[in-house]
């Protein structure tokens, strides 16, 4: 049976839930469902100015919850800006004073899902760092109830994971795996240090609502649907395959069952666990206890996508790079670190939260599946990005492609590619002017300038935000297109092996643009 431990405060008000990382897809859902249940909710928003945090709270919880201004006024839910990736998460002290006594629980959803570690630091720097500079604070706040959303993956390369914490470092797959399971370890450390009660959620493969198909990001999954969509569209291009009969070796096993889980039940069986574990500890698998196989998903994938073909030649499976088609090799391009999570995953065992939830997840079927792909259908496959572009971007960009660009291009190991002829244009999306086409001959930048409306075989269309991050090194290109943050036009295969290209570029010259900055001054 559930039931609300929850004490009240001197005075009658209810102590605060704080809850980090409410601006993405699953805090966004979890604001919603404990604002629902009557929590009191303190979000923790990184943002310039108070205005901006609750700004950036309204949009992200737009999509599940509507108008939040209600909750603002009837005070059950309220905003502080912060920073993970500062002291103490960048509260001031006073701010932190203040709320001593108040705080019930610690929900932590922040967090990076960068595969790979970037140049910035990720996923460490948030998992790892972030974690612990919370934790002091929440410490200081004297709560000793912490939630912590890890994900299921940190079993690493394994058969089968029960819910318990690894003592031992599992073999694992990439840095955001290494990265979540040191956040568990320093947040037991912690918790054991401070007597806390530490409650660890690790998810599944978290997807759109489980009724609409809506999300706020494309990745994990949808990078296998956005994958088969490109194959598609490239036979329509070169016309050497009919898209019903797609020449595809697809190194998975047909009955493997990737761990889908709908972000709405996600949050729902987080808070369920929230509020029946007050007294308690542990580890809890979110995860689906039947996930649909790879064989269903292909179907639906086939039917929704009025494609055909490939098949399923067993996990761990390599076809050969000599042997690879074009399309194989674009269809392992656009998968990259993901493949791992989509096309096989381990038996999670989830005992313990069975015990706990209100409800199993409802069984997938072809209908559920649908319409998450329709969702991205009829966005096409695009995230919104609201922020202005400044004139300080347009700066940026001139300096970017007009000096740095030019300057680096010769010392890189693009140089060395002698077969790279090709004519890229970029639109820099909310700046004036923002239009540049680079042409590369033999590997080298033959020109740059900004578009006199010359066509090119490769056009990127990218917001200001999202082309910082990629020329920082901070996000990888073709992910980003992926995932809905850029759009690509023009030659697909051609697109997506140069945004490989742009990738090492960026990764051995990174531009910093606060430095060019302060140099320009």
């Amino acid at each position: 049976m559930m039931h609300d431990t929850r004490d009240k405060q001197p005075g009658g008000r209810e102590p605060w839930v704080v809850l980090t990382g409410a601006t993405g897809l699953l805090g966004s859902f979890l604001l919603h469902e404990l604002l629902s249940r009557d929590h009191r909710v303190l979000c923790i928003i990184r943002a310039a100015t108070p205005a901006q945090a609750r700004e950036r709270l309204a949009t992200a919880a737009a999509p599940w919850r509507g108008d939040i201004e209600p909750d603002f006024e009837s005070g059950r839910l309220a905003v502080v800006r912060g920073d993970l990736h500062e002291p103490r998460v960048g509260l001031a002290p006073e701010v932190i004073d203040h709320l001593k006594g108040t705080i019930a629980t610690v929900l932590h959803a922040a967090g990076s899902i960068a595969f790979q570690q970037r140049a910035d630091g990720e996923p460490q720097r948030t998992n790892v760092d972030g974690t612990r500079e919370l934790l002091r604070v929440a410490t200081a706040w004297g709560c000793r109830d912490w939630h912590l959303v890890s994900t299921a993956f940190v079993c690493g390369h394994c058969d089968s994971a029960v819910e318990e914490f690894h003592d031992e470092p599992p073999a694992f797959r990439n840095a955001y795996e290494q990265s979540k399971w040191t956040g568990e370890q320093l947040a037991r450390a912690r918790a054991a240090t401070c007597g806390a009660r530490l409650t660890v959620h690790r998810p599944g493969v978290i997807v759109g609502h489980s009724q609409t198909g809506a999300t706020t990001g494309f990745t994990g999954i949808y990078y296998l649907f956005r994958a088969i969509g490109l194959l598609a569209q490239a036979s329509a291009q070169y016309g050497d395959f009919d898209r019903h009969h797609i020449p595809l070796r697809i190194p998975a096993d047909a009955a493997a069952r990737p761990n889908l889980m709908c972000v709405d039940d996600v949050a729902r069986e987080i808070v369920d666990i929230l509020e029946t574990e007050r007294n308690g500890h542990g580890v809890f698998h979110i995860t689906h206890p039947k996930p649909p196989s790879n064989r269903i998903i292909k179907r639906v994938l086939e039917q929704c996508l009025d494609v055909a073909g490939g098949s399923f030649i067993g996990t761990g499976a390599v076809v050969p790079v000599a042997e690879a088609s074009t399309y194989e090799q674009m269809f392992t391009s656009a998968m990259g670190a993901v493949a791992a999570y989509v096309l096989e995953s381990p038996r999670f065992d989830r005992a313990q939260t069975d015990r706990l939830v209100r409800r199993r997840p409802a069984p997938w079927n072809a209908a559920r599946l649908a319409r998450l792909i329709a969702f991205g259908q009829k966005s096409g496959w695009r995230i919104n990005h609201r922020s202005a572009a400044t004139d300080a971007d347009g700066d940026g960009c001139a300096a970017y492609f007009e000096r740095f660009l030019p300057e680096h291009i010769a010392d890189s190991r693009m140089a060395s590619l002698a077969g790279l002829d090709l004519d890229v244009r970029y639109v820099i999306e909310g700046v004036a002017d923002g239009d540049w086409l680079c042409r590369f001959r033999g590997g080298r930048l033959h020109d740059v300038g900004r578009t006199q409306g010359q066509g090119a075989a490769v056009t990127y269309r990218i917001a200001a935000p999202v082309f910082w991050d990629i020329v920082g090194g901070q996000a990888s290109a073709s992910e980003l297109f992926l995932a809905g943050h850029a759009r690509v036009e023009g030659d697909i295969e051609r697109a997506l092996k140069f945004a490989n290209i742009v990738q090492d570029f960026v990764q051995e010259f990174p531009f910093d643009r606060q430095c060019q900055q302060r140099a320009d001054a």
